[in-house]
């Protein structure tokens, strides 16, 4: 009995040397994905995106709240730190009738209707338009800005004649550590009608 134990305890170590890549170096795990969903009513469109399968969401009545830190929400709204690598986005739908009523004709001029221009004259933070987020194919426009410890993102994408906006908060300088994955998460948004 132990000499047949042995046997196939020495063909299993020698099954899982084989089956190793002959260079030693692992593959990395591929993201999974979640698709998720907003639909405000039948009669206004909404939107779906991809976000990591380990990340949460929360489906509000503007929109959805997604967050990769389970306990995100719970922190006060002052300066306290985020967690390293924490990221937050309130994602919401403009609808085209509401980009009229702002009266912008594309998303610089959405993020004009959110973020006064005459905002940077002051004494407080200064919004910039770096561009950290490469959107290609789409009318876009964002807007950055860094107070205290964190940093944040306002993103105006045009979707079929509306637009999402999106407020991306997070540590400073996390934003640019996760600019592939942002880029993946905001690349896969679509419009959705209601049924």
């Amino acid at each position: 009995m132990r000499f047949r134990l042995l046997i196939l305890l020495f063909a299993l170590a020698v099954l899982g040397a084989a089956c190793q890549s002959e260079d030693g170096t692992p593959t990395r795990t591929p993201v999974q994905w979640q698709r998720v969903t907003f639909l405000a009513s039948r009669l206004q469109p909404g939107f779906a995106i991809n976000i990591p399968a380990d990340w949460n969401y929360v489906v509000a009545e503007t929109g959805i709240i997604v967050f990769n830190y389970p306990r995100l929400l719970e922190l006060p709204d002052d300066d306290t730190p985020m967690p390293e690598g924490s990221i937050l986005a309130n994602v919401t739908m403009l609808t085209a009738d509401d980009v009229q009523m702002v009266g912008a004709r594309n998303a610089a001029g959405i993020l004009d209707a959110f973020i006064d221009p005459s905002s940077n004259d002051g004494a407080g933070p200064k919004y910039n338009s770096n561009e950290i987020l490469e959107i290609r194919g789409r009318d876009s426009a964002q807007s950055a800005i860094s107070i205290g410890n964190r940093d944040s993102l306002v993103l105006a994408l045009e979707l079929e004649g509306n637009y999402l906006l999106a407020v991306i908060v997070a540590p400073k300088d996390e934003l640019a550590r996760q600019v592939d994955l942002l880029n993946q998460v905001f690349d896969s948004v679509e419009l959705r009608l209601g049924q």
